[in-house]
């Protein structure tokens, strides 16, 4: 078989590894260590398989459970993490408490995270903090980072039950946005007759994406709260309060909410008309047609845009003809929103039109056709986004690489390999993003000499990108 790269390379893509059968994760481990970390014993030099990759089939680890632990202590971080994957597996409580002291106090993340999710493959029995809660190691999150935040909440969905309610309130007050949209998500995914207080609280966020998971978790838990408050909120005075309602009905989609939607349309601020209209669209009452169509001879580029798409979800194509004839407008800013409706809704006759916008003399025109284009198959898109990486200016190049990652073109690898070594920092770092989207493994060498750029946005990229494509290859590697 191939050997796999240095352990070193491997360290994030360890959680993957907590839903693996114990007969196929001690025979997988075992090869990793072999090739990646020799060591030296009076036989000579060979490779040696830790005590914690020694896993029995059908869970008989009671009897190596000491010696499992005693390696969570090894100043080897490597080693470290092999047995606290190994001891998540057990689903043992004894391996609880060490899982918990890791999680809390180990000086490296990547150890953390991975005692985190450990901790959560043990689901049901990590409940033994219901006779200790307040020894739970998710009720003390003030050290952790967002990201480690985010691990504890994908554990505690696992572990579920009402033994969690603490940690996912806690969590649903945290200072990152997207820690509290996924404790939204968790609150409603764990059935807790406790969650109603907190997620009503939610629905209120600064942030609009975690009022609109708490709106999401309700109506899942079988809560009207989030329906009837939004429906409300449609006739706030303020304009941003009617924006985010109308946003929140879009994601609920429930029919109760179309007299005040339809109301919405007639709104002064044309950023609630369009939300009003998206809303009608996904509730797809056939009451809303005729104000919809109405919409469509607005001035207004957005509206006409969100009228005609939200059309489109009855199967009517009236909008198309009328943003056709945008794309040729004189405003660049109304081409490109027309251009993206039109690449929403399809239809073979907008190709030739997208493919004319390929010319356009503005960058984000292009990238907006090129990314259009893509979902009706390569017709000519990607060789413009390259052009565009190669030779545009500095805004061109930055936005061709981040069009280029969306939509996962693997014959770009080369160019955005290249652009790693761009002049300008936005454009190494959308590059960086890009090669981690895509996902393959022949950019792990320049991602590698680009951890010692001076910016530190573009090694926050390239660290993102190769923890992604490190943990890819142990996939493949597990089948």
């Amino acid at each position: 078989p191939t050997p796999l790269p240095p352990l070193t390379m491997l360290k994030e893509a360890f959680v993957a590894l907590l839903n693996l059968p114990e007969p196929k994760l001690a025979t997988l481990l075992a090869d990793v260590h072999a090739n990646g970390n020799k060591v030296s014993n009076s036989a000579g030099d060979h490779a040696r398989t830790p005590s914690s990759l020694c896993i029995p089939p059908n869970g008989e680890f009671k009897g190596q459970m000491q010696v499992m632990i005693d390696e969570l202590q090894d100043p080897d971080s490597q080693k470290r993490m092999l047995a606290a994957v190994a001891l998540g597996k057990t689903r043992c409580r004894d391996a609880l408490q060490v899982l918990e002291k890791c999680a809390k106090y180990d000086h490296e993340e990547e150890v953390r995270r991975i005692a985190i999710n450990a901790i959560g493959a043990m689901g049901s029995c990590s409940r033994i903090w219901s006779s200790r809660r307040s020894q739970s190691p998710f009720c003390s999150l003030r050290d952790l980072q967002a990201d480690l935040r985010l691990s504890v909440v994908e554990a505690l969905q696992r572990i579920g039950g009402t033994d969690v309610t603490a940690a996912l309130v806690q969590l649903s007050k945290d200072p990152e946005a997207s820690v509290r949209v996924a404790a939204a998500w968790a609150l409603g995914d764990v059935h807790i007759a406790d969650a109603d207080k907190p997620l009503k609280e939610m629905l209120n966020d600064e942030n609009l994406n975690v009022g609109i998971a708490a709106a999401k978790a309700l109506s899942k838990l079988g809560s009207r709260y989030a329906l009837v408050s939004s429906i409300a909120k449609l006739k706030s005075k303020d304009w941003e309060t009617r924006h985010n309602a109308a946003t929140m009905l879009e994601h609920i989609g429930s029919s109760e909410a179309l007299p005040g939607l339809l109301e919405l349309l007639q709104d002064p601020m044309w950023k609630v008309r369009v939300k009003a209209a998206l809303a009608l669209g996904k509730i797809r009452q056939a009451a809303a047609v005729p104000s919809l169509r109405a919409c469509l001879q607005e001035a207004d580029i957005y509206v006409q845009a969100a009228a005609a798409k939200a059309l489109s979800y009855f199967d009517i194509l009236d909008g198309v003809p009328l943003l056709l004839q945008r794309v040729q407008d004189s405003s660049e800013e109304n081409r490109k929103e027309a251009i993206r409706a039109l690449g929403e809704i399809g239809g073979p006759e907008v190709i030739p039109v997208l493919q004319g916008a390929l010319g356009d003399q503005h960058h984000e025109v292009r990238v907006a056709a090129a990314k259009a284009l893509t979902k009706f198959g390569d017709l000519g898109g990607v060789s413009v986004l390259l052009c565009d990486l190669k030779k545009g200016d500095y805004a061109a190049r930055r936005d061709a690489a981040s069009c280029l990652g969306t939509i996962g073109c693997s014959s770009a690898l080369p160019a955005l390999m290249e652009g790693l070594r761009d002049r300008h920092q936005a454009v190494r770092r959308e590059c960086a993003i890009a090669l981690g989207a895509i996902g393959h493994a022949g950019a792990i060498p320049l991602l590698e000499e680009g951890r010692s750029d001076r910016f530190q946005q573009v090694r926050r990229a390239i660290e993102a990108a190769l923890r992604t494509l490190k943990a890819k290859q142990v996939l493949q590697r597990a089948g």
